[in-house]
This record gives structure tokens, C-alpha cells and sequence, in this order.
């Protein structure tokens, strides 16, 4: 025997797919306040990285690298938002 609802696509969902809820200003403006915190909090880390690299040995691998983590943090929020 068929299924009904093998002959009406409109109740299988593929001519209604569900509805995605909606993000108010709200919720967006509060995961743009998160994400520019955890940005913050990254830059600092990676600048005390780099500070006490240099203060070590300013020739040093892990200088070298620290610092290429800052200008890589650098270039990916510049490339996100813009240069300011």
C-alpha cells in the first residue's frame, strides 16, 4: 500500500523546509562583543609571548616565531575588519 505522504510533497517538508530561527540585534551584537574579546584576549597572550621571547634572546627561533604569530594575528584581523 502507498504512503500519503509519498504523493504530497508539499507535507514532506521539501517544498516547507523548516524555519531557521532568526538572530535579533541583540544576540548578534552580543557574539560581536564576544568575538572582539577573545580577539583581545589572544593579542594580548601573543604580545606577552613575544615580550619575554625578545627579552630572552631577540635572535631566537621562539622570538622569530612569536613574532610571526603577532603579524599573523595581525594581518587576520586586518583582512576581517579593515585596517583602522
Amino acid at each position: 500500500m502507498n504512503n500519503p505522504l509519498d504523493q504530497h510533497p508539499s507535507i514532506d517538508g521539501e517544498l516547507f523546509p523548516p524555519k531557521k530561527p532568526v538572530q535579533s540585534s541583540m544576540q548578534s551584537e552580543e557574539k560581536h562583543l564576544e568575538t572582539i574579546e577573545r580577539v583581545r584576549k589572544q593579542s594580548a597572550l601573543l604580545l606577552r609571548l613575544y615580550r619575554a621571547e625578545l627579552a630572552n634572546d631577540p635572535t631566537s627561533r621562539a622570538t622569530e616565531s612569536s613574532r610571526s604569530n603577532l603579524m599573523a594575528l595581525r594581518h587576520t584581523i586586518a583582512q576581517m575588519y579593515g585596517d583602522a
